[in-house]
């Protein structure tokens, strides 16, 4: 069933200028067509709440803060890729995946983007050929992590 003012809302939101938009609220509006009832401020909250649980710091060595989210995100929180049921919708709705711990590549590279965000280190998504992964930006370079695989 598709809910038109939600629809309408995502739209509205996304067509902001990028400095006024996220992409944790952003994924969440999306999910507000399929969940109308969605409260996306509680979701959000959910992530800042993941945030604050993180062990990491942008004073800190990249590795060490990468291997604070993985401890939280993988090992904690047990997030893992849904690969017996990669085409389930639900890997594609954030506050699927919360629930779940279940998603697909893109969901949990959003999920790790925005818990890194949260606590100031450069985390970008980056797409790749049938694949998106997420990227810490360093000094000296890039460091791909993949979080259907994390940790190595």
């Amino acid at each position: 069933m598709i809910f038109p003012d939600a629809v309408r809302e995502f739209a509205e939101y996304v067509a902001r200028p990028a400095e006024e938009t996220r992409l944790d609220e952003a994924a969440l509006l999306l999910a507000r067509t399929e969940y109308p009832s969605l409260d996306v401020k509680a979701q959000l909250a959910r992530l800042d709440t993941l945030a604050a649980r993180a062990e990491c710091d942008p004073g800190q060595p990249p590795h060490a803060n990468i291997a604070g989210l993985n401890r939280l995100l993988f090992e904690e929180e047990h997030f893992a890729g849904n690969d017996k049921e990669y085409d389930d919708p639900r890997n594609s709705y954030l506050n699927d995946v919360l629930d779940r711990k279940l998603g697909i590549p893109i969901t949990l590279s959003l999920i790790y983007q925005e818990v890194a965000r949260r606590r100031g280190l450069p985390v970008v998504g980056v797409g790749f050929p049938g694949h998106f992964l997420a990227k810490y930006l360093t000094v000296s370079g890039e460091i791909l992590i993949d979080p259907t695989t994390a940790p190595w």
